[in-house]
């Protein structure tokens, strides 16, 4: 998890081949984003609501993992399950999102519920749509 303040950037472009498909950019990683058949893509890469749960798994686990290691937290398996339910017909965006972490552990339930509050008051992925966090659109850039 970030532990200090900063800025994170990411640019994000269609890419030449295929329908939909775009290319995401960070700290010279990339990841690829496409829609399934179904939706008329390539299916080369999660669509854009599946890499977002992602990143909420992805936070939650990462966090966990360095909660455990604080806390003396034995376990031999982290992995968390998630899903979220999107209706464009009825409220654009997810209506509700649930998760829970599993731990492959011998420690006692009230340790791993500990570990689970302490992440979910840490992660910044979670606590972003949770906090309400101001999006801000720029005007349209013409290159």
């Amino acid at each position: 998890m970030v532990a200090m303040a900063a800025t994170f950037k990411v640019s994000v472009r269609k890419c030449v081949e295929g329908k939909d498909k775009v290319e995401a950019n960070a700290r010279g990683l990339r990841m690829i984003m496409d829609e399934p058949k179904e939706s008329d893509g390539d299916n080369e890469g999660m669509n854009p609501v599946e890499a977002l749960l992602s990143a909420l798994g992805g936070c939650q686990v990462i966090g966990a993992v360095g909660i455990a290691r604080e806390m003396g937290f034995a376990y031999e398996e982290c992995h968390i399950e998630i899903e979220g339910d999107f209706d464009p017909d009825v409220r654009p965006g997810m209506k509700e999102i649930r998760y829970a972490l599993h731990f492959m552990t011998d420690e006692p339930q009230e340790r791993v519920d500990e570990l689970a509050e302490r992440v979910a008051k840490l992660c910044p992925v979670a606590l972003t749509p949770e906090k309400g966090v101001k999006l801000v659109r720029s005007t349209a850039v013409k290159d």
